[in-house]
């Protein structure tokens, strides 16, 4: 029997509609060959990101803080190295990855505690490489492009510091062009200054008693610590010449087709990112040439330089508030009205991804919603420190410690805030005096201590120390009484 039904009712039921996602032969890999990001919110289907189905490696990741960025990324980064054995070198402007990195396993470089970095080192067939890169970074940062003569003067002085000095730094340079001031040279003065301003704002930083060896930054996770140096400007310095060195050392290696080898991950370099002439955009043009990928995250898309959104080959889109941003990414993306309705209402986690795909076969629709990002619950750490003791526990053990010693749900969250406020290490003296503000005696304290494995002799130093701190006494003026049967 034949029925009449209208276009509109037979279009509402979407017998044979596509879903805007892609396949799930494009979407799934073999666990060996992807890494597993989350499943697509439509269909469910699990999504594995492969280097050999994009068309390269590189990866941008746009949203507001707290939307997951840095989760996706640990966990992106620890599956990688899982996997692949990937090396990484992540530029934290933030402070945000050092704890992260010493629990995988990693290496935390403090730049301007431990050491610095001599920008005008480099191999004598590489020097005027190396000084043009300085001039680019100079005029990056400061305005030095828009006087001809004191960009002229810059580069006499960088040549006149490599021939006088065997290992000239940035000081080297600042002195020649102080000494041309002696003459009245105004051009020569300003120079001076807008390298001055960088010298001093960077402390003893460009020109180091101990130089970061640049190497040791691309074998295994890295994080290079940007956050604790003094400015905007001397932080922008050391990444464009990390940079620097690592495109150099890229275009020295061979393709290779089991992955890729190092990834860089700039997150929040709104200054290097959006600059033509940054290194960034070097690396993310060549860099699937040499199996290196470039990992660049930021709040405001619109930090992001349009050759990165054009070239990169995986676009991460997370919750975005501002309508401007809204619109620059869709404009960039050219996604689905749908796609836009979801970023709009995304919660912690969700994201949408825009893949472009290297293979010619239909893939479908290149941006797809996933539901949340599956990442990896990172296994954190606490250390007690002091009295003699540098102790550490796992966080999750260390609760159920405190829980079965009695602590209340109120109690146990106030000692985690200490931790946390502490970058997870408290000193043991701070420690005790919360469990006695809580009420608990001192037999009760010390049962607790030594279940957590301390010696009696540590608890006894603790104990001895608070009573110093109590009755205000150093000490070197404490007196030592030993007493003895007749």
């Amino acid at each position: 029997m034949l029925a009449k039904i209208t276009s509109d009712l037979v279009a509402a039921r979407l017998f044979f509609s596509r879903p805007p996602e892609p396949p799930p032969s494009f979407l799934c890999s073999a666990p060996t060959e992807g890494i597993y990001v989350g499943k697509t919110k439509l269909m469910g289907v699990p999504f594995f990101w492969s280097a050999k189905k994009v068309v390269n490696p590189h990866i941008c990741v746009v949203g507001i803080s707290g939307s997951g960025k840095s989760y996706f990324l640990k966990s992106f980064l620890t599956r990688c190295r899982l996997t692949w054995g990937t090396s990484a070198l992540i530029l934290d402007w933030a402070g945000e990855y050092g704890t992260w990195v010493k629990q995988a396993g990693g290496v935390v470089a403090h730049l301007g505690k431990e050491f610095g970095i001599n920008v005008l080192e480099c191999a004598i067939e590489k020097r005027q490489e190396r000084k043009r890169q300085l001039l680019d970074a100079l005029e990056m940062l400061t305005d030095l492009g828009k006087y001809p003569a004191q960009r002229m003067l810059c580069a006499n002085a960088i040549d006149e510091a490599y021939k006088k000095e065997r290992k000239p730094t940035l000081y080297s340079v600042y002195r020649i062009l102080l000494r041309k001031c002696k003459n009245d040279d105004v051009d020569a003065l300003q120079a001076a200054y807008r390298i001055g301003e960088i010298i001093v704002a960077g402390g003893g930083l460009f020109s180091p008693k101990k130089s970061i060896g640049m190497e040791e930054l691309t074998s295994g996770l890295v994080c290079l610590d940007l956050h604790s140096l003094p400015s905007e400007s001397a932080r922008s310095l050391i990444a464009l010449f990390t940079l620097s060195f690592i495109k150099e050392q890229m275009r020295g290696q061979e393709y290779s087709g089991s992955g890729v080898k190092l990834w860089i991950v700039a997150d929040e370099a709104w200054k290097i990112a959006r600059d033509e002439r940054s290194d960034l955009i070097s690396i993310v043009r060549e860099g699937r040439k040499y199996s290196f990928g470039l990992i660049v995250a930021s709040q405001n898309p619109t930090d992001v330089h349009s050759a990165i959104f054009s070239n990169a080959g995986t676009m991460l889109v997370m919750r975005l508030v501002l309508d401007e941003h809204k619109r620059y990414v869709q404009e960039s993306l050219g996604y689905s009205r749908y796609v836009a309705d979801a970023i709009s209402n995304f919660s912690v986690g969700e994201a949408a991804v825009h893949t472009v795909y290297a293979s010619g076969a239909d893939a479908g629709s290149s941006t797809f919603v996933l539901e949340k990002i599956d990442g990896e619950e990172p296994l954190l750490a606490v250390r007690l420190l002091g009295g003699g003791m540098d102790l550490e526990f796992d966080r999750e053990n260390f609760v159920r410690s405190l829980v079965r010693f009695g602590l209340t749900d109120a109690q146990i969250a106030q000692v985690n805030g200490e931790f946390e406020r502490a970058d997870y290490v408290l000193d043991v003296f701070s420690f005790v005096r919360l469990l006695e503000k809580f009420g608990y005696g001192r037999s009760l304290v010390v049962s607790f201590l030594r279940e957590l494995g301390i010696k009696d002799a540590n608890i006894a130093g603790v104990y001895a120390e608070l009573e110093k701190q109590k009755m205000g006494i150093a000490g070197e003026k404490m007196a030592r009484l030993v007493v003895r049967d007749a």
